[in-house]
């Protein structure tokens, strides 16, 4: 097992982007996400992140990240029966 003090981390708050970067660079697979007090607030995982990042182009997202929903009402015959 890594010192802790060898092991990367990352302040919560990161983004994917942010975490896909520092993985490639740090060549890590796991990144742990840790609070201002170092504790541990969740976790990053590569094969996520990386799949994440090859996606995002195909998705309609607003400027925060979130996935922009459509859907519409095709005109419809309505009988009464009597």
């Amino acid at each position: 097992m890594k010192p802790r003090a060898n092991v990367i981390t990352a302040p919560e708050g990161t983004t994917t982007e942010q975490a896909y970067s520092i993985m490639k660079q740090q060549k890590v697979k796991k990144l742990p996400i840790v609070d201002k007090d170092g504790q541990l607030a969740g976790m990053y995982v590569w094969n996520d992140v990386r799949e994440d990042q090859e996606k995002h182009n195909s998705f309609s997202l607003d400027e925060e990240g979130h996935f922009l929903v459509g859907a519409g009402k095709k005109n419809t015959i309505r009988y009464d029966f009597i």
